[in-house]
């Protein structure tokens, strides 16, 4: 007869959640984390048991106003969101599994302003238009004769989705 349960210990089930995790996931976590090292050594921050989480919420609010890339120059807003959320998950799971300290930086009213610290950067970078996505364009003539033969302007509807399209992309800019 078949026994119905494994046989897997903790450390084996360990080991193949590891295997599935993606390979970017592990590499974006590792470098987000090694920029958030280098980040400390510069300004001499120390992470160990004996730093608060006053410290911590302190170093977290000045890493998210400035962090940079290794050129200098400012990354665009959804990567300050991604690469903050992503260190700071990764220092809760450190201080968690290496000195049993618990703490939500996404929750905890210790990292309001490390939070509102982020949310500034953010708000900073969507004013500067180079850092902006791009999600639209003027139109090429090709495009621009496709609608004009597409739509119907001897109706009242043809002729407003003609004028809408043109003009939308047009104002964009």
């Amino acid at each position: 007869m078949c026994e119905r349960f494994g046989e897997s210990s903790a450390l084996e089930i360990d080991k193949n959640i590891i295997k599935l995790t993606p390979v970017n996931t592990l590499k974006a976590r590792a470098s987000a984390w090694k920029q958030f090292e280098e980040f400390c050594s510069e300004r001499n921050y120390t992470l160990n048991q004996e730093t608060t989480l006053e410290q911590l919420a302190m170093i977290m609010k000045d890493f998210a106003f400035n962090m940079r890339k290794t050129d200098g120059t400012d990354y665009k807003e959804q990567v300050v969101k991604t690469l903050w959320n992503t260190v700071a998950k990764v220092l809760q799971e450190k201080y968690h599994n290496e000195y049993k300290v618990s703490f939500n930086p996404f929750k905890d009213v210790i990292f309001a302003s490390a939070r509102q610290s982020r949310d500034a950067k953010r708000k900073q970078l969507q004013c500067d238009s180079s850092k902006m996505k791009v999600s639209a364009a003027t139109f090429s003539l090709e495009e621009h004769n496709k609608i004009i033969d597409l739509w119907d302007e001897d109706t009242p509807d043809g002729l407003q989705r003609k004028f809408y399209h043109i003009v939308a992309c047009e104002l964009y800019f």
